[in-house]
């Protein structure tokens, strides 16, 4: 401006001595207005914007230009009647286990004495607090209990002389916990219906909890990082086990399941249903965290870095968290057997002559098998029907999905689909702060209301059955064809059960993890065939499993399994000790004169034999070759002597 002479050289000084940054306030505070736009509209906007700029080269500037002053005509993919329920249960207070609290968005400027400018936010006060209660909380049981926070807080702050200059001080009230809700048509990408925060908008453009914000997806990327991979191309199937066993990282950090216990020999779909931590981590280590992550950036994730390939990945402990919008994208590629389809929150652009700007058309990638799909979709119902998510099913209609919850529940969320639509609902609060037990409740209730009004009226489905499913009766603790009076003879129960198997993926090998033994009950050692009848003890064992877990008290031991018999009953122990007899001596017997015929007749019966050994024996029919088509014979799995 001096330059263009706009101003002199003392405005320019003064101007340059001008400390604007003081005056500036940390975060930009959108004020409430009259009518301000949705989340929906105010994503369709966002996704407008980048388009215009990335299909057909406008600026930013030029892009708003053209959606507010230009007459286009948007064509969204919103469904009002889907958005309305989604709106009134978000805001039902019923649908929240406990009373909402508040917290605050704040700002305040203050001008000193000598008439510099200070400011200070709802983060300074954080770190004011913060300093002698580190678990300091922006989080109230009432309104008027954070209010009276902030003038306690700007008491302690402001000094004799300060004052603030008009429009310096702001607060804006937020419910909490919060909560998102992304609803996606999964056969076209169409995203249905989003909610954005529980609680009034109070203006445009404002966060976004649906699309702006990236939280931790805990357990919901479980399948998505660890089990979609494992059975899709690491050749492994819902049958599968790992030893669910005391475990670490290999860094050395300890990892534990959410329920403290450790259930032995466990299958992926087991995993699944009860959502195993152990099972998951050591899944993905055995099929590389690099392939976890390959995968979920082909599920359409952006916000994942190279420091997430490590095995927590499994478990959603990521860097900087996925967005609920891009957390509902990638269940509902599952959803629709396998394809990606990028969600879209409009159709189509047409310019103020109706001419077609942009064609929206849906952007597309195969990410997983058909089959594969398909199985993750059974396992995933059963998390619904006995496992982590029972309380989400509203009851005319199949669901398929998985809980999740962070550290100290700080995220709690629900991912989920019907043979009709994919919904992912999150829970916490903005400021990250720990839940309550009782909190985890909120993104399955959530989800069961809204998805059961939306189903009210919807014709009943099954999921849809791809070709090449097959099943196989298999034992729960090898993932192995079962063997019959074995695997459904262990002394909790059978263990077999029936799987769905991907055609070309049934196992060709019986169980090895179930055995039959005989044990000594005086030795402890495995029975042999002098230990009597009333020492004899037989039972269905498993080897190979770990001892501090559920399959520790049926355990063979490995001194047992490596065929250590009984030390105690011997022949010595059941043959009677023959008494020594004294012969007399016969040093002193004359030769008999029938000794050399004797010998002679001998000589006679050793040359017979030798002619006898010389004749060539028959040969013998050849054994016909083995048929290598036929079904492989179960094995005995026999260890020891044993009884029928």
């Amino acid at each position: 401006m001096r330059d263009q002479n706009y101003i002199s050289d003392e405005q320019y000084e003064e101007a340059l001595k001008d400390d604007v940054y003081s005056r500036i306030q940390q975060v930009n505070i959108e004020y409430a207005e009259e009518n301000p736009n949705s989340y929906f509209v105010d994503a369709v906007i966002d996704q407008v914007v980048q388009d215009l700029v990335e299909k057909k080269g406008y600026t930013d500037t030029q892009a708003y230009k053209a959606i507010y002053n230009s007459g286009l005509t948007i064509e969204s993919t919103q469904d009002m009647a889907i958005q309305q329920v989604c709106d009134e249960e978000v805001n039902n207070p019923d649908n929240y286990s406990t009373a909402a609290k508040y917290s605050f968005s704040y700002r305040l400027t203050v001008e000193k004495k000598d008439g510099t400018m200070k400011n200070y936010s709802d983060q300074t006060m954080i770190s004011y607090y913060s300093a002698a209660s580190p678990d300091y909380s922006l989080n109230f049981s009432s309104q008027e209990e954070a209010q009276a926070a902030i003038d306690a807080y700007k008491a302690e702050i402001m000094e004799s002389g300060d004052t603030i200059p008009e429009g310096g001080e702001s607060v804006v009230f937020t419910l909490q916990p919060q909560a998102a809700v992304t609803i996606i048509d999964q056969y076209t990408g169409d995203v249905k219906a989003i909610v954005g925060g529980r609680g009034d908008k109070t203006g445009s453009r404002t966060l976004n909890r649906a699309t702006d914000t990236s939280r931790q997806p805990g357990s919901t990327f479980k399948v998505l990082a660890a089990y979609a991979p494992a059975l899709d191309t690491a050749g492994m199937t819902l049958a599968t086990v790992q030893d669910d066993a005391p475990f670490s990282y290999s860094n050395g950090t300890s990892l534990r399941n959410y329920d403290d216990s450790y259930r032995g020999f466990t299958t992926i779909r087991y995993a699944i249903t009860k959502s195993i931590n152990v099972v998951t981590v050591k899944t993905l280590a055995d099929i590389s965290p690099q392939t976890g992550y390959d995968y979920l950036k082909n599920f359409g994730f952006t916000t994942l870095k190279e420091e997430d390939i490590v095995e927590s990945l499994a478990l959603g402990g990521i860097t900087q968290g996925v967005t609920n919008l891009e957390l509902t994208g990638a269940y509902a590629t599952i959803a629709d057997g396998g394809t990606y389809i990028k969600p879209r929150f409009y159709n189509r652009i047409l310019d103020h002559n109706g001419n077609v700007l942009i064609d929206n058309s849906p952007e597309t990638h195969t990410v997983l098998k058909e089959s594969t799909a398909y199985l993750l979709t059974s396992a995933m119902e059963d998390v619904v029907n006995v496992g982590t998510g029972g309380a989400v099913n509203f009851g005319n209609m199949p669901i398929a999905g998985k809980t999740g919850t962070t550290t100290k529940n700080r995220d709690v969320l629900f991912a989920g689909f019907t043979p009709y639509y994919t919904c992912t609902v999150w829970c916490g609060y903005d400021d990250n702060s720990p839940q309550e037990g009782a909190l985890t409740a909120n993104p399955k209730t959530l989800w069961k209301n809204i998805m059961g009004r939306l189903h009210e009226n919807l014709e009943y489905k099954e999921f849809t059955r791809p070709e090449g499913i097959v099943t196989a009766d298999v034992c729960k603790k090898s993932g192995k064809l079962a063997v019959e009076g074995l695997c459904d003879m262990d002394p909790r129960g059978s263990m077999v059960e029936t799987e769905l198997f991907a055609a070309g993926t049934v196992p060709n090998e019986y169980c090895d993890h179930h055995v039959s033994a005989t044990i000594c009950t005086a030795s402890g050692m495995l029975a042999n065939e002098f230990c009597p009848e009333e020492n004899r003890q037989s039972g269905i064992y498993i080897v190979g499993g770990s001892p501090d877990t559920d399959d520790g008290p049926y355990l063979l031991s490995d001194s047992l399994s490596q065929e250590n018999y009984c030390t105690i009953h011997t022949a010595a122990s059941v043959i009677p000790e023959i008494p020594e007899i004294n012969l007399p001596s016969d040093n002193n017997k004359k030769p008999d004169k029938n000794d050399k015929n004797d010998k002679n007749d001998n000589d006679r019966d050793d040359s017979e034999q030798d002619r006898n050994d010389q004749e060539p024996e028959e040969p013998e029919e050849p054994e016909p070759p083995e048929n290598d088509t036929e079904e492989p014979e179960p094995p005995e799995n026999d260890i020891g002597e044993n009884t029928p």
